[in-house]
């Protein structure tokens, strides 16, 4: 089934083991082969659309993806996005 973009856009990124990252913000794709070759994932901040990080998730981290929920591989995210995620402050 193809995935339309438009209708991708702000899908819920989780991991394996069940963590809310963020958004889907954008998909990077390969001009030459028109592939897809990574996506972007907007995550939020301790305080909200003030410290959001956006992260590159490339390909193969990628296992799943739907209308509904992106799912990426656990070890894709660095520990400070897992734990912003879980509301856990980090520190500056």
């Amino acid at each position: 089934m193809a995935l339309n973009s438009k209708r991708l856009e702000k899908t819920t990124v989780f991991t394996q083991s069940g963590i809310k990252i963020g958004r889907l913000s954008s998909l990077e794709i390969d001009e030459q082969t028109g592939k897809l070759i990574a996506i972007k994932v907007l995550t939020p901040g301790l305080v909200p659309h003030l410290m959001n990080e956006e992260l590159m998730i490339n390909w193969p981290q990628i296992v799943s993806m739907s209308l509904e929920k992106i799912i990426i591989v656990d070890a894709s995210v660095p520990a400070s996005a897992k734990l912003i995620a879980k509301g856990v402050p980090t520190g500056f």
